[in-house]
């Protein structure tokens, strides 16, 4: 400015020179704001749409929580989750045995379990006098509740339910052989002794002297001797009956009256 007033050049007024002033120092600051941001300085442009994010800023931006995979994620249930059954402590098991027992008569009698169809471990003519041990009928399984069946449903009131049991439990009382007993004294005769029973009640029906004969280790016969007291209820139209033993508790007797009988062991209805 005072090189234009030493030239010649016309001073400028008061108004002129604070303008041309201003114009400079705004030319001035222009041109030093320009400057600042070429040496990066002030605040940063954003940058064009589209462009990459600076691998600073990835590196800084926390990564967003991954979302479980379907083969890692829990199944949602529908049904409430129950619990496992727990087994029960030791000591609560409890165990069981089958031991048969005649369904009425005296107590402590017992029977041993004939199901099993075990092979006898000793001869019948031994089973069958063994100490305490008589042959019970079983009566259900046996060929006289078959015929006694079969001649109830001849009955003309067998369609009443009352009238038919009548007529069963009639059956039932007439058959008298229920059990067998035999005895073998110290002189080795055999005596062969039949009870009717009625509940604990037993009731002698018939007694004779009996042998043994052709024993095989499942069967013998039975030969009466004579001289017998009372009504035989078995056996009437032979005097050497077969005995068939399965096992050493099974009696299998054949009958021409009632057919197929059944006798299971049992101790302690008789002491002998």
């Amino acid at each position: 400015m005072n090189k234009l007033v030493k030239d010649g050049s016309k001073p400028c007024c008061g108004n002129l020179c604070r303008k041309r002033m201003l114009v400079i120092s705004r030319v001035m600051n222009l041109g030093l704001a320009v400057a600042v941001t070429a040496c990066g300085g002030g605040a940063a442009s954003a940058p064009p749409a589209g462009a990459a994010p600076a691998p600073s800023a990835i590196a800084s931006a926390a990564p967003p929580a991954a979302a479980p995979s379907a083969s890692t994620a829990p199944a949602a249930s529908s049904a409430p989750a129950t619990d496992a059954p727990k087994a029960p402590p030791a000591g609560d098991a409890k165990t069981t045995t089958d031991v048969k027992v005649p369904a009425t008569g005296s107590a402590g009698a017992t029977s041993t379990d004939s199901s099993s169809g075990s092979q006898p471990s000793q001869s019948p003519a031994e089973a069958l006098t063994a100490a305490r041990v008589s042959f019970l009928i079983d009566y259900a399984s046996s060929d006289a509740k078959v015929k006694a069946q079969a001649n109830c449903e001849k009955d003309p009131k067998k369609d009443d339910p009352a009238a038919k049991a009548a007529c069963m439990q009639k059956a039932r009382a007439q058959f008298l052989a229920d059990l067998l007993v035999f005895l073998k004294d110290k002189k080795g005769h055999i005596t062969l002794t039949i009870y009717k029973r009625n509940e604990s009640e037993l009731k002698e029906v018939y007694i004779a002297p009996v042998s043994f004969a052709d024993e095989t280790p499942k069967s013998l016969h039975l030969k009466f001797k004579g001289g017998g007291s009372g009504q035989r209820p078995l056996f009437k139209n032979t005097n050497s009956p077969t005995l068939n033993m399965p096992n050493d508790y099974t009696i299998e007797i054949e009958d021409s009256e009632y057919g197929k009988l059944r006798y299971d062991a049992k101790i302690g209805l008789v002491d002998k």
